[in-house]
Order: C-alpha cells, then sequence, then structure tokens
C-alpha cells in the first residue's frame, strides 16, 4: 500500500516509470501487429 504521508523511494518511482513505459511500448507494438495483420485483408463495408 502506498502511504501518502511518506515520500516515494527513488527505486519505487523509477520501477513505477519502467512499468509505464514497457506497457506504452507493448500496446504500440500490438497496434502495429493488428494493423498490419488486417492491411492484408479487403474490409467491406456497406451504408
Amino acid at each position: 500500500m502506498l502511504k501518502d504521508d511518506l515520500p516515494m523511494d527513488r527505486d519505487c518511482f523509477n520501477l513505477i516509470v519502467r512499468k509505464i513505459m514497457l506497457d506504452d511500448i507493448q500496446t504500440t507494438q500490438k497496434k502495429a501487429i493488428d494493423s498490419k495483420a488486417l492491411s492484408g485483408h479487403e474490409i467491406w463495408m456497406t451504408t
């Protein structure tokens, strides 16, 4: 649990920042893979 009355340790802060960056990288990579998979298929839309 986080304690609001205590300062955050430098190592803890760095770990949190790295985790957020890793999540962003993985999300970007997943979107790129998904868009490549869809680019090979024609998508038909009816209006």
